[in-house]
């Protein structure tokens, strides 16, 4: 069966914890868990539950980090990508059992499910161009906190889709990625490097109007 998707504030979905014998420690996860969130003893933000952390995280703009495969840098430069954001809170998952899944998928953004991305590919002639986005998969459904974005469709039709580690989010992701373009462009004959530059230009835009 195919996840369903969820976007934007369905943080709290993640809020719940699995049941039977593991429900009776969720006190103790509120009161010694949260790592991530956690400097020595301190609680960083005023951070203490999960539904905190993604409500957090949903918050904060979009923007690349300074090292793109660094998730904790979300925390110290306050923003993130839909690899970093997503991957923190699968490390945070993992470190209070909950079973969170961060998945890669490749879909073609186009201004229908990317806002604000059309004039600019209608520039360079395209209707879409193929992209990479990381999202959460909880109990077989798909959640995205970093999509909170007002007209945009949510993406259902992933062309790819495959569970990673958040240590894959750098180097792995980009060759998966660059990979899939070239097969993309090589199939309407297109050439590679034009069509990963109007993908850049894309996110640069993109960028600009998460600010």
């Amino acid at each position: 069966m195919r996840p369903t998707s969820r976007t934007g504030s369905d943080g709290a979905l993640l809020d719940r914890h699995p049941s039977g014998a593991r429900r009776g420690r969720r006190a103790a996860y509120r009161k010694e868990s949260h790592s991530v969130f956690r400097k020595g003893k301190d609680v960083i933000l005023g951070i203490t539950s999960y539904r905190d952390a993604a409500r957090y995280v949903l918050g904060l703009p979009y923007g690349r980090n300074s090292d793109r495969s660094n998730w904790r840098l979300v925390l110290e430069e306050r923003r993130g990508t839909c690899s970093t954001k997503h991957a923190l809170l699968t490390e945070l998952a993992r470190e209070n059992d909950r079973p969170v899944s961060l998945v890669l998928g490749i879909y073609e953004m186009g201004e229908t499910n990317t806002p604000g991305v059309g004039p600019i590919l209608q520039r360079y002639g395209l209707r879409c161009v193929p992209e990479a986005h990381c999202h959460l998969v909880y109990e077989g459904t798909r959640v995205d906190l970093t999509r909170d974005v007002r007209g945009a469709r949510p993406i259902e039709d992933f062309l790819y889709e495959e569970e990673i580690a958040p240590q894959q989010i750098g180097g792995y992701k980009v060759d998966k990625h660059r990979h899939f373009v070239c097969r993309w462009a090589a199939e309407r004959g297109l050439g590679f490097e034009h069509i990963w530059q109007v993908r850049e230009v894309c996110i640069v835009a993109l960028t600009e109007r998460s600010k």
